[in-house]
């Protein structure tokens, strides 16, 4: 996981919630006109350079009037009655993550990670924040197979991982190893101007890992 600059705003979001917050009860509804939901997501997205808030793999913008599952607009911290329904139109609170595709070929797939696996769990004094710490990435560290593990056994990193995201499911490892195997085939040039890039509106997939194996 990186940090998330969360300080640009999304006009179109904050117009619909300004005409219509009393419209809004505390229950943690969500009910967004669909122009207005892929406004919102593309514009998460763009803060987070195109990639998933927890995992990191990539992810595209949506072009159309139907929201995809492919990715979904993320609540951090649970817009549940019992969690923070206060924060259900809060702009800092949302972001953009991975979710298990509905499409028939994929339904069975064994995917259990990001917002498929956290749902509603959010441990107060446990979960790291991507749009809170912007030491996050030291947190973890990872191995050239695709394994991402708590540094220095980190209590925190271990329940991200571990309990709130499953971030080593085979499937990532899998994506993260291939990412790995692509840059360790490149001139070291090369990786460093893609990964230094302070400006690049798209990072790679994988960015934390890629930083950690080839720059850190």
């Amino acid at each position: 996981m990186r940090f998330i600059d969360k300080s640009s705003r999304c006009k179109e979001f904050d117009d619909y919630v300004n005409k219509n917050s009393e419209f809004f009860s505390i229950k943690g509804g969500w009910d967004l006109p669909a122009d207005v939901k892929i406004i919102l997501h593309n514009h998460l997205l763009k803060q987070q350079k195109g990639l998933c808030i927890y995992c990191e793999q990539q992810l595209l913008e949506k072009t159309g009037a139907e929201y995809l599952p492919e990715s979904i607009i993320e609540h951090i911290r649970p817009r549940t009655k019992q969690k923070y329904p206060e924060l259900t139109y809060i702009c800092c609170n949302l972001s953009v993550a991975c979710k298990k595709s509905k499409k028939k070929e994929d339904k069975n797939d064994d995917i259990d990670f990001c917002e498929d696996r956290k749902a509603d769990e959010y441990d107060e004094l446990k979960f790291l924040n991507p749009t809170e710490l912007p030491e996050i990435e030291a947190y973890f560290e990872y191995d050239i197979e695709g394994n991402i593990f708590p540094y220095r056994n980190n209590e925190r990193a271990r329940y991200m991982i571990e309990v709130a995201l499953n971030l080593n499911h085979k499937k990532l490892n899998n994506m993260r190893k291939t990412q790995y195997d692509i840059f360790s085939e490149m001139n070291i040039e090369d990786v460093e101007n893609i990964l230094l890039d302070g400006n690049a509106e798209q990072l790679p997939a994988f960015y934390s890992m890629l930083k950690n194996q080839f720059i850190d």
